[in-house]
């Protein structure tokens, strides 16, 4: 004969049904572990101790949208949250849509130029130990004997030519741009360069004010622009920065050969002594002869 007394039957009854909701219908129903790590489900893990003085990238705010967070592994001396691969592309996709690609976007590896957390910069830009960010990778686009800085390479803004992550015209430009140096003239060959340039400077055969580089009224960039196979910008010129006035070339690539160029500058004008003819000067004050 059962001698228990009924109200402690009941008593524990109630417990073993408590237990069983506990144990088995809540999990069921909710599929959440019941006791998560704060990290999981917290907006920010900034509130935690680990993490109060980390500041955080927008999508950040909910960490778990970049990090796996697991509640038996993190935290933890040994363990470490994992971040999820080339995850930047679930909100920025846009990145890689392009013909070429710069090559740390192409090899997913964002950090190479971003800060995944926060910058002083609005586009979380990382530039520690570089002027820009450019030169991390492009050291040699400004020699130490270069004294004439084009002017987007002199204000830092490189991005004025070069689009960061992609384009769909080579050497990330913004625009078209012709890859040779020797082009049949239409008034679109050179437009990339007139986005900042006064295109007057190669319009006219004769001017008095368009160009400096003139003999008399003599336009010699219309010289030597306006016929098949003109001469390109880039094939006197150096495009990012130069030890020589007007952002002159010492010697440009004419295929195997390194061409020397061997520009002067005068009071008044100029003298070169290029590969591509004899000696040649001009003088911006002698008379025009028709």
């Amino acid at each position: 004969m059962n001698s228990e007394h009924p109200a402690a039957r009941r008593q524990s009854n109630v417990l073993i049904l408590s237990l069983f909701i506990l144990l088995c219908v809540i999990p069921a129903v909710s599929a959440k572990p019941l006791f998560p790590h704060p990290a999981a489900t917290a907006v920010n893990c900034r509130t935690a101790k680990c993490h109060v003085g980390l500041t955080t990238h927008p999508s950040a705010f909910k960490c778990q949208a970049c990090h796996t967070l697991k509640a038996a592994g993190h935290p933890g001396k040994k363990q470490k949250i994992t971040l999820k691969s080339f995850n930047c592309l679930k909100c920025h996709e846009t990145t890689v849509d392009y013909n070429y690609l710069h090559a740390p976007v192409a090899a997913g590896d964002c950090l190479t130029c971003h800060n995944p957390h926060a910058s002083k910069d609005s586009m979380y830009i990382d530039r520690r130990g570089a002027k820009i960010i450019c030169y991390k990778c492009h050291s040699s686009v400004v020699r130490k004997t270069d004294t004439v800085l084009h002017g987007p390479v002199k204000d830092d803004k490189c991005q004025l030519c070069h689009t960061p992550h992609g384009s769909y015209f080579p050497n990330l430009l913004k625009d078209k741009y012709s890859t040779k140096y020797f082009n049949d003239y239409t008034p679109d060959t050179y437009k990339f360069c007139f986005r900042c340039h006064k295109i007057d400077l190669l319009l006219y055969p004769t001017t008095s004010y368009n160009t400096n580089f003139r003999d008399g009224k003599k336009n010699l960039h219309y010289l030597h622009t306006h016929r098949p196979k003109g001469i390109a910008c880039k094939l006197c010129h150096r495009v990012h920065a130069s030890r020589r006035p007007e952002l002159m070339a010492d010697k440009v690539k004419f295929g195997d050969w390194q061409m020397p160029i061997n520009f002067t500058i005068t009071k008044n004008g100029g003298r070169c002594l290029p590969g591509c003819h004899a000696a040649r000067s001009y003088n911006r004050t002698i008379k025009y002869k028709r």
